[in-house]
């Protein structure tokens, strides 16, 4: 877990322990006037730990017969609940005073003689019913929308891979290249993942890649990188030098289409992550959302009767209001899947397969 002053806080409730570093059990086990007072930050840090990359068994645990009892039981823990508490107690305070005002003020005010007769705020459910298929169709196409951009963050990334790895096939075993230009060439394409990573990332991870390249590259060809403001550029420029120190023609050429493909990939992050779903789309739709929900407790009154009790309307706007808007919330968190999907892990991967190539080859002189 990174620290949270990338977000210009120098104490954070969250931080149980006080060493400047948010992690898994602190947010786990973070009190409600913590998430309440800093629910942006609790969201940010959440993104965090929803990095995953499965293997066979996390599959079996998800195709479990005990998934669904697991996750119910689990829906106070959720972060994404969790996160949505502000909302959740407007709309609890919200139903509580309207039920309130219709069972007790309402009467009272009677009784005191302010009104000529006993008023109950209510409405009939018409109104909700007829919007509740237009809410719908906007709050699906958002998810979708969103949806879309990461699994074409998660495409984006697996080509990446796909590329580095073809090219250092290319590099450790159809060329003449020496020792010390294939391990450089290598480093190059490592340090284009890095910088790509950055690239598309907050500023945490821009200030850890000096270092990384410097593990990587000369100290020169670090440099140049760092001191490019595209840096994924850069290292594609410096590793097509590489590139053209090949000596056949065909080889040389796929290592240029690669490097046209990388450079491709990096267009389409860009594109990604700097143009969001129109705003005024959003924007609308968190605006319908929001008015039909404050506005529902109205609706729902009449329906909400128990033995002359209204106080079920309680339960049920808390209940309703957690789903809707938590698939909203669900929408927000991946419409920039930068920052969720495991980059650092697949950047890993593609060094150490690219490094086992490069092993191989040697091993194999």
């Amino acid at each position: 877990m990174r620290s949270y002053n990338a977000f210009g806080l120098e104490v954070s409730l969250l931080d149980a322990d006080g060493d400047g570093i948010i992690t898994k059990e602190e947010l786990d086990s973070a009190s409600l006037l913590a998430i309440l007072s800093e629910t942006d930050l609790y969201k940010e840090m959440s993104r965090q730990t929803r990095r995953d990359e499965y293997d066979y068994q996390d599959w079996i645990n998800v195709r479990s017969n005990n998934r669904l009892l697991a996750n119910l039981k689990t829906l106070s823990a959720s972060r994404v609940v969790r996160s949505l508490w502000r909302e959740l107690a407007f709309l609890l305070s919200l139903s509580s005073v309207l039920v309130w005002f219709n069972s007790v003020g309402s009467p009272w005010l009677y009784a005191e003689g302010y009104t000529s007769s006993v008023q109950i705020v209510h409405a009939t459910m018409e109104p909700w019913d007829l919007s509740a298929s237009f809410l719908s169709l906007l709050v699906a196409f958002r998810t979708n929308a969103s949806y879309e951009r990461w699994m074409s963050a998660r495409t984006i990334w697996q080509h990446v891979t796909t590329i580095c790895r073809n090219a250092a096939l290319q590099i450790c075993w159809k060329t003449e290249l020496s020792s010390l230009e294939k391990a450089n060439g290598i480093g190059l394409l490592s340090a284009y993942a890095l910088c790509l990573h950055a690239h598309v990332a907050d500023s945490g991870v821009s200030k850890a890649l000096p270092a990384k390249l410097e593990k990587l590259l000369s100290k020169g060809d670090a440099t140049k990188i760092l001191m490019c403001e595209n840096r994924p550029l850069a290292a594609l420029g410096l590793f097509t030098k590489t590139c053209n120190r090949v000596a056949d023609g065909d080889t040389r050429l796929l290592l240029q289409t690669g490097v046209t493909e990388l450079a491709d990939d990096m267009g389409k992050c860009e594109r990604i992550f700097k143009t969001p779903i129109p705003r005024i789309y959003s924007r609308h739709t968190a605006r319908f959302l929001g008015a039909w929900l404050v506005t529902l407790p109205f609706g729902l009154y009449d329906t909400c009767s128990v033995d002359g009790s209204h106080w079920l309307l309680v339960p049920c706007m808390v209940t309703i209001g957690c789903f809707l808007l938590g698939i909203e919330e669900l929408a927000s968190q991946i419409e920039e899947p930068f920052s969720i999907l495991p980059i650092a892990v697949y950047c890993d991967e593609i060094d150490r397969s690219m490094r086992e190539v490069e092993q191989m080859a040697v091993d194999d002189a």
